[in-house]
């Protein structure tokens, strides 16, 4: 178990660190060398502070992953990233009837329809995940036609542990590269505004819909 977790940390970002040293003259092994370490070493802290029982590595049929992670630090995805904290913690806040009330049932994860934005962590540490038995599931849905959430909850069955926001890919759609960071943030963007605010409208209708029961 502990050594597939390992694994699960490692192949991401020594994917990521082969190629954020493209094209540097001075990259050298020693360099390759001391990066992996050090981003081994501050995963691992971070799950154990964390009380983390798992670690995830989250991934799409479209992006390369080590593409991700060489953007993902650019100060141009950090407001991004933190729009997406911002309301995967809104969701997490809920039940899984809250959630179901808001996007349905969930219904079976579609292949090659739906890519992660650009500003979701792919390496993901979770805590209170039993070792044993429990309730713990994951659930898809699908959000009209612009993205998905994946929801994983914890031991108890009820709780979200875990929010991942997919976006459903269409014709416009730009495959992340070296090049097109500001492109691909914009159809990201869109996307996200949309499910947010259908997500802000649904409440609202729930909300006005449970003070009419309740008069």
């Amino acid at each position: 178990m502990k050594s597939k977790a390992i694994a699960m940390i490692i192949d991401p970002w020594r994917k990521y660190l082969l190629a954020s040293g493209i094209g540097r003259p001075s990259w050298n092994r020693t360099d390759f060398h001391n990066q992996l370490v050090s981003m081994f070493v501050l995963l691992i802290t971070a799950a154990w502070a964390f009380g983390a029982s798992a670690i995830l590595s989250l991934m799409d049929e479209f992006d390369d992953v080590s593409q991700v992670g060489f953007v993902y630090e650019m100060a141009a995805v950090k407001p991004f990233h933190t729009q997406l904290q911002k309301f995967q913690k809104t969701l997490m806040d809920r039940k899984q009837g809250e959630i179901e009330s808001l996007f349905g049932k969930p219904v079976k994860m579609p292949l090659k329809t739906y890519a992660l934005p650009v500003a979701q962590p792919r390496t993901v540490a979770i805590s209170g995940v039993a070792s044993t038995p429990s309730k713990q599931h994951v659930e898809f849905h699908p959000v009209k036609d612009v993205g998905a959430l994946q929801v994983w909850y914890g031991n108890d069955g009820q709780s979200p542990i875990l929010v991942a926001v997919y976006l459903k890919v269409d014709k416009r759609f730009p495959k992340l590269t070296a090049k097109n960071i500001d492109e691909r943030l914009k159809w990201d963007q869109e996307r996200f505004d949309k499910l947010v605010n259908f997500v802000d409208e649904r409440s609202k209708q729930l909300s006005k819909e449970g003070q009419k029961k309740a008069d």
